[in-house]
């Protein structure tokens, strides 16, 4: 006989990767031994963790792998900041300061961000 488990509409936690798990981590580790353990669950402007975004993709795009303060990889610390991002849209609103803009000019972002034919996709 077969346990039943009804766990159709919950995440299937199986499909992360366990190997940059450990890599965030271990960014996180490096931050609890800068700031506090759980630090960034006090909550801080959203613009804060957006400029840390762009500072690691910006190094990590031009070819540098592991961020010079940790020694950890900049994905790492991209994919720790964005999960914050993530937890504070639930859970954090009022620290949201983004320039938001009408509908109008993210419609018209959209269409260059995606525009079709300018790509080599080969």
């Amino acid at each position: 006989m077969k346990a039943k488990k009804f766990d159709g509409n919950k995440a299937d936690m199986t499909m992360a990767g366990s190997i940059a798990e450990v890599e965030n981590a271990r960014v996180l580790m490096h931050g609890a031994s800068e700031y506090d353990r759980d630090n960034w669950r006090k909550g801080m402007l959203w613009t804060r963790l957006l400029s840390a975004i762009r500072r690691h993709w910006i190094l990590f795009l031009n070819g540098e792998d592991k961020d010079k303060d940790s020694g950890r990889l900049h994905t790492a610390h991209i994919a720790v900041t964005a999960n914050f991002l993530t937890e504070y849209y639930h859970m954090f609103e009022e620290g949201d300061n983004r320039a938001k803009q009408s509908p109008e000019y993210i419609e018209k972002l959209r269409e260059i961000l995606y525009a079709e034919g300018e790509r080599d996709e080969t």
